[in-house]
């Protein structure tokens, strides 16, 4: 576990320090008692070789048998003795062994470090008579020594848990005291309280320099919030100025933008007119903002009202730019219906995107790639004749979904846009013709449907999904499918943000 702050890290310092150094005592003490009781023991056993050299040598020489059992008793009665014997030539004179170790030869007790062994001669007037063979254990010294090293490091222990905990007493009334003094004085500044007295300022030693630098430190950010504080007095009337200029500002731009929507909104064609052309119908016209860059148009041609034109038009971005797009679209659609009006020529679809793609090129003189500006929408024109029951349609880069008994079919438009400069002045868009029934469906939508993102991966809705909610639908009455297709929306785009303006009209002949 990593110490958190200097006061763990100092007590683990110290406590560290001890308990190294009562290791270090341990292996140093453990190396001298282990080198004492070989000491003693290699002593001993000298001592009590040259003590039988010397009691034993007239007994062997005498041949008394008696004298030397007695020796070798009194030798033996040792209590770290455990082997002992007088050999000769001819072999053991005598011999004793404790009972632990009775069947080991003297070679065993060699190899074994807790026993020492010697092999001394017994001489009486310089000739050899016999060996003296003794082997000691050293149980009972090691148990001695020991003890006593235990006292010694119980000792030792107590005396470096006293020092240590002194050590960590005075290190907590000379450091973590005053640390705990700046800290608190620090905490007030951090928390506003420029008037907090800095401790052991008026200190020499290092933890003096320390409060004269936190003293230092406080009366600089106590100047600077004094500066600030006078410059945010002069401050404060300008933000209110300032903030009072952009509320100001912010009520005009909203103003102006409602009021451009409330006159998009007039432009917009009114759902009588439907009622009074089509079976039944929907409407879905959702701007992405205030106002939008998507327009539908509607209008009856002729005198019998038998005839109509159904337009469905996305223009260039969305919000205010979109919404100014819309009225230049506007504009051009009235030249297009009054012109038709005025004679009895066939009504082209294809030929109606040829003239606004002409005339929107010419007003924005998007003529050449040179041009500044570049402007233009995707659209859809539905042309409906019910006396001839026949549908003429053209599209640019738009479709035409419709019914066909049971089933959807789909008319897409010429991959070309309208007014752009990009555009082809001359590009003659394509045109297909219908022979109807009453009942049929039609349904004409900008991208902002298909286009909205959302779903498991953030993906795009997609023209299959939008065919597939119109062929569940199909059988219901227009004003449920719309509800349908708002919902199916609504859920697949759940938390994203709407991509752009949604139009989608359905009409049934």
């Amino acid at each position: 576990m990593t110490p958190r702050n200097i006061r763990e890290r100092i007590r683990f310092s110290v406590i560290t320090a001890a308990a190294m150094t009562v290791l270090v005592f341990l292996v140093l003490a453990g190396i001298e008692q282990i080198n004492r009781v070989q000491e003693a023991m290699d002593k001993k056993i000298h001592y009590l070789a040259h003590l039988g050299q010397q009691s034993l040598a007239m007994p062997v020489w005498n041949l008394d048998d008696k004298s030397m059992d007695e020796i070798i008793d009194a030798i033996f009665a040792d209590e770290d003795v455990v082997y002992i014997a007088v050999v000769e030539k001819a072999g053991v004179m005598t011999r004793r062994i404790d009972p632990a170790y009775r069947h080991k030869p003297l070679a065993w007790f060699d190899v074994r470090k807790r026993f020492s062994t010697i092999d001394v001669p017994v001489q009486y007037d310089g000739h050899d008579l016999a060996h003296l063979q003794l082997v000691l254990s050293n149980k009972s010294l090691r148990s001695s020594i020991y003890r006593d090293f235990g006292y010694v490091f119980i000792l030792t222990v107590l005396l470096i848990t006293i020092i240590t905990a002194r050590t960590i007493a005075i290190i907590r009334s000379r450091i973590f005291s005053p640390l705990k003094e700046f800290e608190d004085a620090v905490t007030a500044i951090a928390n506003g309280d420029m008037q907090v007295s800095i401790p052991y300022a008026d200190k020499e030693d290092e933890i003096g320099r320390l409060g004269k630098a936190f003293e230092s430190m406080r009366q600089s950010i106590q100047s600077l919030i004094q500066q600030l504080n006078d410059t945010n007095a002069g401050l404060e009337d300008k933000v209110r100025e300032r903030t009072q200029d952009l509320e100001n500002a912010h009520r005009n731009i909203r103003s102006s933008i409602e009021y451009a929507s409330m006159i998009q909104s007039a432009l917009i064609p009114r759902e009588e007119s439907f009622r009074d052309f089509f079976r039944d119908y929907f409407i879905i016209w959702e701007p992405k903002d205030v106002v939008g860059g998507d327009i539908f148009l509607f209008d009856t041609l002729r005198k019998n009202h038998d005839e109509c034109l159904l337009m469905v038009i996305d223009c260039t971005g969305h919000g205010v730019a979109g919404a100014f797009v819309t009225m230049l679209v506007k504009a051009v659609e009235r030249q297009i219906i009054e012109q038709l009006v005025s004679n009895d020529e066939e009504v082209s679809p294809a030929d109606i995107l040829i003239c606004f793609n002409r005339v929107i090129k010419q007003l924005l003189q998007q003529q050449d790639g040179q041009s500044i500006s570049n402007v233009g929408f995707d659209g859809s024109v539905l042309y409906i004749n019910r006396e001839k029951s026949c549908v003429r349609f053209a599209g640019a880069r738009g479709s035409l979904i419709y019914t066909d008994g049971n089933e959807l079919k789909q008319l897409r438009g010429s991959r070309h846009s309208v007014g752009y400069r990009d555009s082809d002045t001359d590009f003659v868009f394509d045109e297909y013709h219908l022979d109807v029934q009453p009942g049929t469906r039609f349904y004409l939508a900008t991208d902002g449907y298909t286009d909205q993102l959302g779903g498991e991966h953030g993906f795009c809705l997609g023209t299959k999904r939008l065919i597939r909610s119109l062929m569940a639908g199909r059988l219901l009455p227009m004003s449920k499918q719309k509800t349908q297709l708002l919902d199916d929306l609504k859920t697949y785009q759940g938390a994203y943000e709407r991509n752009d303006d949604v139009t989608v009209i359905g009409v049934e002949i």
